[in-house]
């Protein structure tokens, strides 16, 4: 049960249900009114966090083109928020290292899908990746350009916290 839903439970409770004394009724106002202003302050505290969760909640509603009233999106975001650091690190490694990839097959001419390309472009392409590959003055090289989760990790972690020096008493 999150907070919110707690304090309109004994709302209601002490509303409809039970019979209230001065003190239970005073009680339950402070507690609302700090839950209240917690959740204010939380949300100013982390003004960077708060603006990167509504980025990436807009991502989610365009990408399965919904409403803010569609629960999929915000459990898309909360999926993320629970998957651990590393996980995350590892699935951008991944994305930088099929980047590369992409680089290569541009360089080497493979930007049709093998299966609409002739026999003489199959080869052609299959030449330049070999070469692109044997070659050491090449300016990408498959075999030796390859990131690893460890180093992104590393770096990410100083752009994140430059990011944090620089923008946390701006918002």
């Amino acid at each position: 049960m999150t907070l919110e839903n707690a304090i309109k439970h004994f709302h209601f409770k002490l509303s409809n249900t039970w019979k209230p004394t001065e003190k239970d009724v005073q009680a339950f106002d402070t507690l609302r009114d700090l839950v209240n202003d917690n959740y204010g302050k939380q949300t100013q505290d982390h003004a960077l966090f708060a603006k990167l969760y509504i980025f990436v909640f807009s991502y989610f509603l365009d990408r399965y083109k919904t409403t803010v009233f569609d629960p999929i999106p915000q459990k898309e975001v909360h999926k993320l928020l629970d998957a651990p650091l590393w996980t995350i690190i590892r699935r951008f490694t991944q994305k930088l290292n099929e980047s590369e990839l992409y680089v290569l097959m541009d360089e080497v001419g493979a930007n049709k899908h093998p299966v609409t390309m002739t026999e003489e472009e199959s080869k052609r392409v299959a030449n330049n990746l070999l070469e692109a590959i044997k070659d050491k003055n090449k300016k990408v090289q498959f075999a030796q350009k390859v990131w690893n989760a460890e180093d992104v990790g590393k770096r990410l972690e100083i752009q994140i916290n430059e990011a944090i020096y620089r923008y946390k008493n701006k918002c």
